[in-house]
């Protein structure tokens, strides 16, 4: 099934010209935003209460809402708000307000408040549309500080428009007893020219939905089991009669989703790419025995089956190192039984390109272009099983500018021509964490005119970088869904970072965001980029602290990896023979053993499940 994107039709070229405008550099201040919420120090009241507000409790008493005389001669007044019983709904206690004047698509809003809280509260603070179900633009849960005035401010661009009183902000005050006190509320909305990052803000928010929604975790778990766990059933016999009280091993070898690392080849092999080794070890102070604890950590943990080297295939780095000494690399990584990823014959920028390549004429550049794909899937045919032909086809334009977009489908058919086997990927960079779908209905536009084209796209790679802001895995779960029901092709998860305040958030980030790409059939492959702190150009995103030793979201992975999503169990056969094991898809090996006798099978478990018979009268395997 191939449906084309919401988006209409697609023109590359009329595309093109609106990335390639130029983003004006701001000479100026910041100027001041329209307030779209009212009545934030609650100085005005109206029959009782401070008017504007929206003061909800379920039950008469849970709560105390109070207002007491501003602090240290601050303007206004402070609203608190006791919470005497809990709630398993947060929002049996809120307060909330609609915002009063529209605000349109693309515009920044920022939000700001000062709070204190009594030892052990906690709360969580919304932007969200005033419609049931109360779907979240923004949510953040704040656990901290205690006894002390803080100030929160976040901001973010709008997602959609939004019309007079169809969005509030809400907070939800009744997960935990004690009190929090408000003030200095405010609103603002800023010109789309206004940036999130122009704006002062002290917090980072999750955005699309609720960081608090343990029902789609459920969700998520639940989709799980069913895709991703199957009935293994093994029949063993002797000479065709069942064997009954066999004893049966069942061991899996790899995951029916690769997990994948991106590092630098030079990490891992310093004595064969040494001018490489020479760069990265004087950038990162980095020695090469502490290159060898990453080396095992990659190759012999048995946590990664794929890798991708970024960079190293390109037509730059291609024109600068003999190739040659690429395969002894790519040999020690197929010795692990692992991938490889190769990435990328072209990514459309003159930063990926020789410095001649600038030089060069329209026909000339297209020429060498195509000459250099093709060339480079022919040279590792057999040793590279898929190959990242187009990157970032939204975010690189500048050879479009000359080439023109047609290149990309010849980059195609070049890479077709050089390897009639590896898979062939195109692969966006944005679309799955961008604040809005444009990105992403913009990139499908391109893969489906690829392939009207003619362009064999074999599979769909995503780069998922979280920072600021960081989309809920509901809202990518949302994306996903579009994706697979627009293309039927796998899909790649190629680049996923991961950053957060602390550690464990971090790691709870990681736990949802591999749960979500696990649990969807269409996942083949999720590969971790940076995860090493000592060689990571931000090491907030890295999973591995400088001494190798895990932080909370690596011991995640690997928990994960090597236990949770990891089948290996022991039992013995009915009087039928038979036993079963529902066990997470993948590779197995299956060993039988009655007496002296064992016997050995490698099996695959699909989605559908998989039925094996185990002879004990095969003559015992190596």
């Amino acid at each position: 099934m191939m449906t084309m994107p919401r988006s209409s039709t697609f023109s590359a070229s009329v595309l093109l010209v609106c990335l390639c405008a130029a983003v004006p550099v701001r000479l100026w201040a910041v100027p001041e935003g329209r307030p779209v919420l009212v009545n934030g120090d609650f100085s005005q009241m109206q029959d009782g209460q401070p008017a504007n507000w929206i003061l909800y409790f379920e039950s008469q008493n849970s709560c105390t809402f109070r207002l007491v005389e501003g602090e240290d001669g601050a303007k206004g007044k402070i609203l608190a708000v006791d919470v005497h019983k809990t709630s398993v709904r947060p929002w049996a206690v809120q307060l909330r307000q609609e915002l009063i004047r529209p605000i349109k698509k693309g515009e920044t809003i920022y939000l700001s408040f000062e709070y204190k809280m009594t030892q052990g509260y906690a709360f969580q603070a919304y932007l969200q549309k005033e419609q049931d179900p109360w779907p979240k633009y923004i949510s953040l849960t704040l656990t901290e500080p205690f006894d002390r005035w803080e100030t929160c401010s976040m901001a973010l661009p709008a997602p959609a428009d939004l019309p007079s009183n169809s969005a509030s902000l809400s907070l939800h005050l009744a997960a935990k007893a004690g009190t929090i006190m408000f003030r200095n509320m405010s609103v603002f909305a800023y010109d789309a020219t206004v940036t999130p990052d122009e704006l002062n803000t002290t917090r980072l928010p999750v955005f699309g939905g609720d960081a608090a929604d343990e029902e789609w975790r459920k969700t998520a778990l639940a989709r799980l089991q069913k895709e991703r766990v199957a009935p293994l059933r093994i029949k063993v016999v002797r000479e065709g009669e069942a064997v009954e009280e066999a004893v049966v091993k069942v061991k899996q070898v790899r995951n029916a989703v690769d997990l994948g690392v991106a590092t630098p080849a030079a990490v891992l092999a310093p004595d064969v790419l040494d001018s490489e080794w020479q760069v990265i070890k004087h950038e990162f102070n980095v020695t090469k025995e502490e290159a060898s604890g990453f080396r095992d950590l990659v190759l012999e943990s048995k946590l990664f089956s794929q890798i991708r080297f970024p960079e190293l295939f390109t037509w730059r780095v291609a024109e600068l190192i003999d190739q040659k000494s690429y395969d002894g690399i790519l040999k020690m990584v197929r010795d692990q039984e692992m991938t490889v990823y190769g990435h990328a014959l072209f990514p459309p920028s003159f930063r990926f390109s020789p410095p001649q390549s600038r030089q060069m004429t329209t026909p000339e550049l297209s020429q060498a272009l195509t000459k250099f794909v093709g060339d480079q899937a022919k040279r590792f045919r057999g040793q590279v099983s898929l190959w990242n032909v187009v990157h970032a086809p939204l975010t690189y334009q500048e050879i479009f500018d000359m080439a023109g977009e047609n290149s990309m489908l010849r980059a195609f058919q070049a890479a077709r021509r050089g390897d009639s086997v590896a898979r062939l990927v195109v692969s966006d960079d944005r679309g799955l964490t961008a604040p809005t779908l444009d990105q992403l209905e913009m990139f499908l536009s391109v893969v489906w005119w690829l392939r009207e084209s003619g362009a064999q796209v074999d599979a769909l790679a995503f780069q998922v970088s979280t920072g600021r802001p960081y989309l809920a895995p509901s809202a990518m779960e949302q994306r996903l869904d579009y994706i697979t029901s627009v293309f039927e092709l796998p899909i790649i998860i190629s680049g996923l970072e991961i950053e957060g305040p602390t550690g464990e958030i971090q790691g709870e980030r990681m736990r949802d965001l591999l749960t979500l790409f696990y649990s969807y059939p269409e996942v083949e492959a999720i590969v971790l980029s940076d995860i090493w702190g000592k060689v990571s150009s931000n090491p907030n995103v890295a999973l591995f602290h400088n001494d190798l030793t895990p932080k909370p979201a690596g011991q995640i992975v690997r928990d994960l990896w090597l236990g949770t999503w990891r089948t290996e169990e022991e039992v013995k056969t009915d009087t039928r023979g038979m036993a079963t094991v529902r066990g997470y898809t993948g590779t197995y090996d299956v060993t039988a053993e009655k007496g002296f006798r064992t016997v050995t099978e490698r099996v695959s478990l699909p989605r559908i499940g998989q039925s094996v018979t185990i002879d004990l009268a095969k003559k015992k395997a190596d």
